[in-house]
């Protein structure tokens, strides 16, 4: 698995981000990626940090009355 990360406030972001460009998705349970999050960060040790994402419709929140 490769990784990159990429500076916001940099000027080259754009060229940067066109570079890193999706070729593929892999559809991941939620328990998976965070169990896989969780080996990574104590692979890395203390002081690192490991960010997962976990998608969700949000349509809980449409739904409700807070958008509604």
């Amino acid at each position: 698995m490769q990784t990159a990360s990429i500076d916001a406030g940099s000027p080259d972001r754009g060229e940067a981000s066109q570079a890193l460009m999706i070729d593929e998705v892999v559809p991941v349970k939620d328990a998976d990626a965070v169990e896989a999050a969780r080996h990574r960060a104590r692979q890395l040790g203390p002081g690192k940090k490991v960010v997962t994402v976990i998608v969700d419709t949000g349509l809980r929140y449409l739904n409700g009355g807070l958008f509604g």
